[in-house]
């Protein structure tokens, strides 16, 4: 594709989503969950029990510290399945900030995995980060951070003509991904960690805070 050809794309990618957007607020708009297209039928994310693990963590730790925790998922593609079985997180390059950074550590390892990658092998990262449980609008993606997605895909030659790109939102213990294709922003409802014995469980994604839904079920006797 030319350049003119990806300029277009691209412009016409934001277009979409700003047109998803629920509550006006720069670079902070927030964009409808509800409002993203899906995956076609049968799409998934599987992510290992190791790469769970890391991240559920992440999502203590942003909530206890109240920010955002930048991180990377590196993985392949089989058919409409996305198998992401590494993970590389590191909270420096946001220390000051209450965004996600990315640290120079992390955008080495971004640009050694695609470097080293071919098109043959169907590699795929995901450009992941946190939120935190704070104010009303931490389950949804910002325009910003759709934005990023985009922009990684279609600017960056390293990344272009290597791999495929995700955008992961980890935030009130759901697993929201999304897939940039070069012309839109897709939301994966299915979301698996395959667990050490080769079992598979399903994970939240782009649903209600599970702590919501705790209480909810304490409260109705359920639990």
């Amino acid at each position: 594709m030319t350049d003119i050809g990806n300029a277009f794309n691209r412009g016409n990618a934001k277009v979409l989503i700003q047109k998803r957007v629920i509550l006006n607020a720069g670079d902070n708009s927030v964009v409808g969950n509800d409002r993203l297209p899906k995956m076609p039928k049968g799409s998934m994310v599987v992510i290992t029990d190791d790469v769970y693990q890391t991240m559920k963590m992440i999502g203590d730790i942003s909530n206890e510290i109240k920010q955002e925790v930048p991180f990377l998922l590196f993985g392949h593609s089989e058919g409409q399945t996305v198998i992401f079985d590494d993970i590389e997180a590191d909270k420096s390059g946001s220390a000051d900030n209450q965004e996600a950074v990315f640290s120079q550590e992390l955008a080495g390892k971004l640009t050694r995995f695609c470097r080293n990658a071919k098109k043959s092998e169907n590699k795929i990262i995901a450009h992941g980060h946190s939120h935190p449980r704070i104010g009303n609008s931490y389950l949804n993606y910002s325009i910003a951070d759709i934005n990023a997605y985009i922009d990684l895909r279609d600017k960056n030659d390293i990344v272009k003509n290597n791999v495929d790109v995700c955008g992961c939102l980890l935030t009130g213990g759901n697993y929201n991904f999304v897939f940039y294709d070069g012309r839109d922003t897709y939301r994966f409802d299915n979301v698996y960690v395959q667990m050490k014995n080769g079992e598979f469980g399903r994970l939240s994604a782009f649903g209600p805070d599970e702590k919501d839904l705790l209480n909810k079920y304490t409260r109705s006797g359920r639990v």
